[in-house]
């Protein structure tokens, strides 16, 4: 079964992280949300140049879409649509 999501920007005191809308086109259940389902630690790498640990900037639908996707592999395929392919709003 093809599930649909959609990541939605939350905000807790300082803390951004990104929530997971699971079916939003529907009514609950089966709609439901997996709160800072994308968090800063999703986005922390080591630059071995530097031996530092670096956090990449997660603002972009981009950034998020391909997070999101990696972070639910494990779980199955994932694909990523986009509406628009141009500028800052396409993936590729």
């Amino acid at each position: 079964m093809a599930e649909f999501a959609v990541l939605r920007e939350a905000r807790a005191g300082n803390t951004k992280r990104v929530d997971l809308e699971v079916h939003p086109h529907l009514p609950e259940p089966p709609r439901f949300t997996v709160e800072g389902f994308l968090s800063k630690s999703d986005f922390r790498y080591l630059k071995e140049s530097t031996g530092r640990i670096n956090t990449l900037n997660f603002d972009s639908f981009k950034t998020r879409a391909v997070g999101a996707a990696r972070k639910a592999l494990p779980m199955g395929t994932a694909v990523i649509f986009a509406m628009n392919k141009r500028g800052d709003q396409g993936t590729h």
